[in-house]
């Protein structure tokens, strides 16, 4: 949970980089909110498997799918501007 939470705490950065960052970066933004939202995705899936395992395993689903919902969405935010951007 520890990994998921230190890649969460990136979208932020995403976010300021792709409102404030170089035009020549966007594409380089865009693949790193892309990569994260599959990374964290991924994560979360693994720690799914392993949660039936523990005697806490519902609290930690639950922290899992609150921080999946409210940070993955941001991260495909992020790739879908950019791509929207580049289209143009």
């Amino acid at each position: 949970m520890d990994m998921l939470q230190s890649c969460a705490e990136l979208v932020p950065a995403l976010e300021t980089i792709r409102r404030y960052g170089a035009k020549s970066m966007q594409s380089d933004v865009g693949c790193a909110a892309s990569a994260l939202a599959a990374a964290l995705e991924c994560a979360g899936m693994n720690l799914l498997v392993n949660t039936r395992l523990l005697d806490d395993g519902m609290v930690m689903e639950h922290q899992l799918f609150q921080l999946l919902d409210a940070v993955v969405p941001r991260a495909k935010s992020i790739t879908r501007g950019v791509m929207d951007e580049l289209r143009r």
